[in-house]
Formats: structure tokens, sequence, C-alpha cells
């Protein structure tokens, strides 16, 4: 045998036993059958390709699998139309906060009252904001497959008025969407039951 600077290197021949017993056990080994009562774990009966989306994930699970996923859209929707309930909640109080400003032409004046009610009404967005956040990625595992999921959250976090309710809206419909086609029964304020 030569070796690539180009000198000759002998190579001891392996001894005539070591041949045969490797032989035996690729034989043995290939012999070898499982009993009939043995099942392989579930991870091993079907391929997982690391490029299905979430959703192709879920409509494959098992009956215990796709309750849990079930359970977290209607979990997640709750939590939605909590959020948008608090917003909604929320847009009055911003209102009747410009009613509490003197209204001057040059120098408008706060007063106590707006200040309690702008408080109050940042807080109900911001919790709003957050409630809807969290429902949406509950559910965005199975809802939104890829990085859409983080795209509805940072729409409902928005400041532009109205553009986070709208995030919302939608979310909300494929949520709706998404239990019907499962056979939940959805009413008005989320899933029943």
């Amino acid at each position: 045998m030569a070796c690539p600077c180009g000198q000759q290197i002998r190579v001891p021949a392996a001894p005539a036993d070591e041949q045969i017993f490797e032989a035996e056990v690729v034989s043995e080994v290939s012999s070898f059958q499982q009993p009939a009562s043995f099942q392989q774990p579930a991870s091993f009966q079907q391929p997982v390709s690391p490029y299905q989306s979430p959703a192709a994930k879920a409509s494959r699970g098992s009956g215990a699998t796709s309750g849990g996923v079930v359970d977290d859209v209607k979990s997640g929707q709750r939590l939605l139309i909590l959020g948008m309930s608090i917003y909604l909640c929320s847009l009055p109080l911003l209102l009747a906060a410009n009613v509490f400003l003197d209204h001057t032409a040059g120098k408008p004046g706060v007063t106590p009252a707006f200040g309690v009610l702008m408080v109050l009404a940042l807080l109900g967005l911001l919790s709003a904001a957050a409630c809807a956040s969290f429902g949406i990625f509950r559910m965005g595992a199975v809802l939104f497959p890829g990085s859409t999921r983080y795209v509805y959250a940072v729409g409902v976090l928005l400041p532009a008025p109205l553009i986070g309710l709208l995030v919302m809206f939608v979310a909300n419909g494929r949520a709706t969407g998404y239990l019907k086609a499962q056979g939940v029964e959805v009413g008005f304020f989320g899933a029943r039951g």
C-alpha cells in the first residue's frame, strides 16, 4: 500500500479467526427478530420532519396531544377576548380625559382628574396588550406557523389607535375558525365548556 507521499507502507493482515468471528456476529444480528409483543416508542413510529409547520404536527398528534392543543387555543382565545374587552373599556377613558383639560387655545391646563383618567386608560391599554400578546403566544403554535405569531404579538403592542384592536379581531377570527373546525362550540366570549 502506498501513502500519499509515495512511500510504501506495509499493513499486517488480520488473522483468519477475526474475519470468521466478524461474519458470525453479522449473521447473528441480521437474523435477530423482535418479539410480537414488542412495540416501538411513539417517537419512532412516524418520521418527523423538522420543516413541518406546527399545524401539521398538531394534526398528526394523538388524541391526548390534540386535546391539549385545542385547550391551548381555547385558553389563548379567552385571554385574547379579555384583552379586547379591556381595550374597548379603556378607549372611553381616553376620550373622557380630554373633557378635563382646560380648553384655552394658547395654553391648555392639566387638571388632576385628567391625570387620573389618563393613567387609568394607559394602564388599561397596557394590560389589554399584555393579555392579548400572551393569548396570541398561547395559541400561536397552532394558528400562526413560523414567526407569524411574533408579528401578531407586536401588532397588538403598536401604540397607533385601533391598530392593536384590529389585529386582535383578526387573531380571534382565526381562533374561532380553528375551534369550529375541531368541533368545539364557540360563543360570543370564546369556546364553551
